[in-house]
């Protein structure tokens, strides 16, 4: 399982089975393929749905500052210049400045982060991560260890609180 399966595993366990319909039907819709064709959601994909979610999606609504991020969000972090795109799941949010936010996640990962519960650092697991928000004020790194900045876009989704199916 990799961390993009995980949370759509994740949705299916919570019943959330109509919001993750939803995104299977905007990736069938976008790439022009039959939905039972979709065996899987990709973070890119979770990252392109999130950034449309607020004007078209019924169970679902961007976020567009992480401080606003709370427990069960989801953060799609993608990039043009890396294959290690990278789709987690908030559990709490440790501590905030102007320009990074330092979060619990959970997800499934081959890269151990701060903190992390894995022993084998391999799996599903929980860690510490931080975002950063660049000079011109948007958010486009996080750090996933001590020594790991990956840039790219970062994008938040969360349910709707009237969705209770």
């Amino acid at each position: 399982m990799d961390c993009s399966s995980f949370v759509c595993y994740y949705l299916q366990k919570a019943g959330k089975l109509k919001a993750l319909q939803e995104i299977k039907d905007f990736v069938s819709k976008s790439k022009n393929i039959a939905f039972e064709d979709i065996k899987r959601i990709y973070t890119k994909e979770f990252a392109v749905f999130f950034r449309q979610a607020e004007e078209n999606s019924q169970f679902w609504r961007r976020i567009l500052n992480p401080a606003d991020l709370e427990k069960g969000d989801i953060i799609a972090f993608t990039s043009a210049y890396i294959k290690e795109n990278h789709t987690m799941i908030v559990d709490k949010i440790l501590s905030r400045s102007d320009n990074e936010l330092k979060i619990r996640i959970f997800d499934c990962t081959h890269f151990p982060h701060m903190n992390d519960t894995r022993k084998s650092g391999d799996g599903i697991g929980s860690g510490e991560i931080i975002l950063f928000k660049n000079s011109t004020g948007r958010w486009d790194k996080y750090q996933q260890s001590k020594s790991y900045k990956p840039c790219g876009c970062l994008d938040f989704g969360r349910l709707k609180s009237r969705y209770n199916e």
